[in-house]
């Protein structure tokens, strides 16, 4: 999990080993903060999130272990949740992107509904006017040719 080269296992040294599992973590302050608290109350539980540098998550888990009643140590468990948590940036990102498509269809909707409105109102509208009575011929033909426009612009 820690992936900890060899020679650092080998030397033993504690510092070293600490600076290295830092190193590898993206916020290793707060991991550091937590093991200090629980081993300040050696009888709570705990349960985290760990996240590497290099995109792995592991569900962390720590009790104390007990023998006849007396705290003598921990025992952790961590769970390796990358496959999980990648799967769940995945659906959010389709998610954003099925929100973005919606958005876009929309507007164009909304777009295409103005561009068809437009000429249909003066088709209806002049069409309206030319069963008016009192209805010149030049009118007739100014009327009949808007309607004629209005229906070339709709389909071009």
């Amino acid at each position: 999990m820690w992936k900890i080269p060899r020679e650092i296992l080998l030397r033993g040294e504690d510092n070293k080993l600490l600076d290295y599992v830092k190193s590898e973590l993206v916020d290793p302050e707060t991991f550091l903060d937590n093991v200090k608290q629980l081993y300040s109350k050696p009888d709570e539980t705990s349960f985290d999130l760990l996240e590497f540098r290099d995109k792995r998550y592991f569900e962390r888990y720590s009790q104390p272990q007990k023998i006849n009643g007396i705290s003598v140590g921990r025992v952790w468990s961590f769970r390796d949740i990358t496959k999980r948590k990648r799967t769940e940036a995945d659906l959010i990102s389709a998610k954003e992107k099925a929100e973005e498509s919606d958005r876009l269809k929309t507007a164009f909707l909304h777009n295409v509904s103005h561009e068809i409105r437009t000429p249909m109102n003066a088709l209806i509208g002049f069409s309206t006017l030319l069963n008016e009575p009192d209805l010149s011929e030049e009118e007739r033909r100014q009327y009949i040719d808007i309607i004629f426009q209005s229906g070339v612009n709709f389909f071009l």
